[in-house]
């Protein structure tokens, strides 16, 4: 931890020289030391669990592949789309619902959740960490209910295998799957635990028309 320590402080005076020396400090080594002992850290700091709560001031949205269940191409389910602050969630209802829909509906209609995104609250220039799942998507334990704020409040309860970082550097994005779990382009770090998640966004579900 000394050393990582070291590293960063010369990371913050880098930073303000600009130049070679920022180009030098942050090449894929450096970088990936620090990535690794701030995923090593968030584990650290979840030893029973993963909680975490968002609030979006937007409405949800219906994607375009998705038609409304009044829509002569529906095939029986529609889906809302959560987008804020890195998240990207999305839930999957049967027909029939509207934007007439209360909790109660929602809950009974409920069919999937499936996380695109899960930001864990990791931060490490040109790396993305998110949460690992064990499925893609979520069937249970997720429940609707309104707030006293005209905000509709979805709480989620699941469990990860840990986080995973994937590194935005140039060459990696479209990198070969190597099966390497811990290389130069993907980090992870195992941390079995409850999840819990509360996205709360206006109660506005015009996107169902």
């Amino acid at each position: 931890m000394q050393h990582a320590g070291k590293v960063i402080v010369a990371a913050v005076l880098c930073l303000t020289a600009g130049g070679g020396c920022r180009d030098a400090l942050f090449g894929p080594s450096s970088e990936q030391f620090i990535a690794e002992e701030a995923a090593s850290a968030w584990v650290r700091r979840h030893p029973v669990e993963w909680t975490s709560a968002v609030t979006s001031v937007s409405s949800a949205t219906r994607p375009e592949w998705t038609p409304s269940c009044t829509s002569p191409l529906s095939n029986g389910f529609v889906s809302l789309r959560l987008t804020t602050d890195g998240w990207d969630m999305e839930l999957a209802f049967r027909c029939p619902v509207d934007e007439r829909a209360t909790p109660e509906i929602l809950q009974q209609q409920f069919f999937l959740a499936v996380p695109s995104r899960l930001p864990v609250g990791v931060n490490v220039p040109y790396w993305r960490f998110e949460g690992w799942l064990p499925y893609n998507a979520i069937y249970d334990d997720v429940t609707f209910h309104s707030s006293g704020d005209e905000s509709l409040v979805v709480d989620i309860r699941s469990h990860m295998l840990g986080i995973r970082g994937e590194s935005a550097r140039r060459g990696c994005a479209n990198a070969p799957d190597s099966g390497d779990l811990n290389s130069t382009c993907l980090i992870t770090r195992s941390n079995a635990v409850p999840m819990r998640l509360r996205l709360t966004f206006p109660s506005d579900l015009s996107a169902l028309r």
